[in-house]
């Protein structure tokens, strides 16, 4: 336990943030696997149908964690102050709320997602009238989702919270059971039961479930600092104000990431259903470099909010200086790796060669943003594990909202499709811009506190 307290207080800042990123890193690109796992296997059904349907059906997973981003993060958050002010308690009662919330919330969000379900696929953009038979096929695998939700969210928030005390190591394993679980189910299910896009969704949750059990050992067999005892649990006005604070801004990027893939999906229905399969593949592919930074972001958030509690303001800076520095590096090496085997990496997901020429642009417009989102990644993360939720809300919500989906029609009206699937990149390149202006005048300001 000492020892995950030396890295957060102690510990190089760098040297501090590869320990406890890596392991984060390698959890979230396994988080991604769950998806492109998924599309692997549907594409070898040569259905274009199909392959459609569980691309249109990922908002639904990514609304899942952008309403357990709101307890996993805010939590998360929270803790790692507490720990920073040696408020164990304070701690464990954050740990054993945002339990008890995420299940309410995740029971609320089933119910409504089951009851709405047509309304629901509609919007997302499987339209009945348009395209019936992905509207089918994105409705039973939507279905076995919602049913999974508790699963999949409790599983989810505690892989967050497992990471604000630095226990990176337990988080991550229990995301490689969960992805390696589905590998093994997913042909299970789609060719032997012959249940196709449904039993995709089948094995997704029981990966989930599998994960969710290993952290429940973890957190009960005492290898946790915060312990999770569920005696301590009342409903402490102060502990739910700080993490919805902090938690509804991580939420609110989260949700208008779903709300831009809907858009996305919505508009490329206006093509056709090869335009959704390729943009649906393009952006899971996509998730891999978008996914590696969010995790090199939650490995510096804990030595932040670490940091901040410990009121340390030149540790502080160090962490997204090296953080950003971190995140550019491997943004850039990335990109070029990716740009030149576009098409080679279209094409281990579907044989249908007029997706992987579609894919492929769409894909190589897609990571350019790699190249700045790294930086703004690291800093918004920041920004939440400090308390500025003010802040963190203006950047979270300019990037998705305010920003990208304007910026993506005015493309599209002046350049067709292929400006519409620029617009991502250029979106980031004004944000990061911002980005690190917000930071700037929050750690002045906090530096004269100090």
């Amino acid at each position: 336990m000492e020892k995950r307290i030396n890295i957060l207080a102690g510990m190089p800042v760098m040297k501090a943030i590869i320990k406890l990123s890596l392991p984060v890193v390698m959890g979230m690109i396994v988080q991604v696997l769950y998806n492109l796992v998924d599309v692997w296997f549907i594409g070898m059904l040569g259905d274009a149908n199909q392959l459609a349907a569980a691309n249109v059906s990922t908002p639904i997973f990514v609304i899942f964690l952008s309403i357990t981003a709101i307890i996993g993060t805010g939590g998360a958050a929270h803790i790692s102050r507490c720990l920073g002010a040696k408020r164990m308690l304070r701690a464990q009662r954050t740990l054993s709320i945002s339990v008890v919330f995420c299940i309410i919330i995740a029971i609320i969000s089933a119910f409504l997602g089951i009851v709405y379900i047509k309304p629901l696929i509609n919007f997302l953009g499987a339209d009945f009238e348009r395209l019936a038979a992905v509207h089918e096929f994105a409705r039973q695998y939507t279905l076995v989702l919602l049913y999974g939700a508790v699963i999949i969210m409790t599983n989810y928030t505690l892989s967050q919270i497992l990471r604000a005390e630095g226990a990176t190591h337990h988080s991550t394993i229990g995301m490689i059971i969960g992805v390696v679980a589905n590998i093994l189910l997913d042909p299970l299910f789609i060719f032997v039961f012959d249940m196709g896009v449904q039993g995709a969704a089948i094995a997704t949750v029981l990966g989930n479930l599998l994960g969710l059990i290993y952290y429940l050992c973890i957190y009960f067999s005492g290898h946790t600092i915060v312990r999770m005892r569920f005696s301590v649990f009342k409903f402490d006005k102060s502990t739910i104000y700080q993490i919805f604070k902090i938690g509804l801004p991580a939420a609110m990027g989260q949700f208008l990431l779903t709300i831009s893939m809907v858009f996305n999906s919505n508009v490329a229905a206006g093509y056709g259903v090869l335009e959704v399969s390729a943009m649906g593949i393009a952006f899971k592919i996509s998730l891999v470099g978008l996914f590696v930074f969010i995790g090199i972001s939650a490995g510096c958030q804990p030595i932040s909010g670490y940091s901040y509690g410990a009121k340390n303001a030149e540790r502080l800076r160090e962490v997204v200086r090296r953080g950003s520095e971190l995140t550019l590096v491997i943004g850039t090496a990335l990109f070029i790796i990716f740009f030149a085997i576009a098409r080679e990496t279209m094409a281990v997901f579907t044989y249908d060669q007029s997706i992987i020429s579609i894919g492929t642009k769409i894909l190589r417009a897609q990571i350019a943003s790699w190249l700045l989102v790294g930086p703004e990644l690291v800093i918004l993360t920041t920004l939440q594990s400090i308390g500025k939720s003010r802040a963190a809300l203006v950047l979270a919500v300019s990037r998705q909202g305010v920003l990208y989906i304007p910026l993506a029609l005015l493309l599209k009206s002046m350049f067709g499709f292929i400006g519409f699937v620029w617009a991502q990149a250029l979106c980031d390149a004004v944000m990061v811009v911002v980005s690190v202006y917000l930071m700037k005048i929050v750690l002045d300001k906090y530096a004269v506190r100090v």
